[in-house]
């Protein structure tokens, strides 16, 4: 299989003019807009580094790497953040490599410590999902009892729990 040469393009493009291709391009391939609004929170971050007004060829990395020490000594932030943020920007860069406006290279991420999440005992478990008397405990009560057991037996995200609506619940069959 032969590979695909990109030439680098010589057009002056900015920084801010190529991410609003990047964010156009992910419209166009339907992602979700948490994931557009994820890059649109990371580029407050990221602008605050990278001149908006940077041509994109000029951008290498060094200035992925000034960009990593810049959020670790001037930003009150951890690590997992900065993390996040370069996720971002490695989607960014990538997009920018492959449509041929500046030359590739590997961005590796920071490493962060993961955080030890405790998790729920056996009797814990048991507790959250054991159905509540219907007659005699509050609505709230029934409520987090549904959520949960919606939760454990699909695996359904928050987000889409907090856009179903009643007509779309039967408690009934509870």
């Amino acid at each position: 299989m032969k590979r695909k040469m990109i030439e680098v393009s010589t057009k002056g493009i900015t920084f801010d003019r190529g991410y609003d291709e990047f964010i156009f391009n992910c419209r166009a391939r339907n992602l979700r807009p948490a994931t557009i609004q994820f890059y649109d929170n990371s580029m407050r971050s990221i602008y605050k580094f990278i001149d908006p007004k940077m041509q994109i060829k000029d951008i290498t990395k060094a200035t992925v790497d000034n960009f990593i020490i810049g959020c670790q000594n001037e930003l009150d932030i951890k690590d997992i953040t900065i993390h996040t943020y370069l996720r971002a920007l490695k989607a960014i860069l990538y997009y920018f490599m492959k449509v041929g406006y500046m030359e590739k290279f590997h961005i590796p991420l920071v490493k962060y410590d993961k955080p030890v999440i405790e998790t729920y005992t056996d009797q814990e478990v048991k507790t959250l999902l054991k159905k509540p008397n219907r007659n005699k405990c509050t609505f709230t009560e029934f409520r987090d009892w549904t959520i949960c057991n919606l939760l454990y037996s699909t695996g359904i995200r928050c987000s889409n729990i907090l856009d179903l609506k009643v007509k779309e619940v039967d408690l009934y069959k509870f």
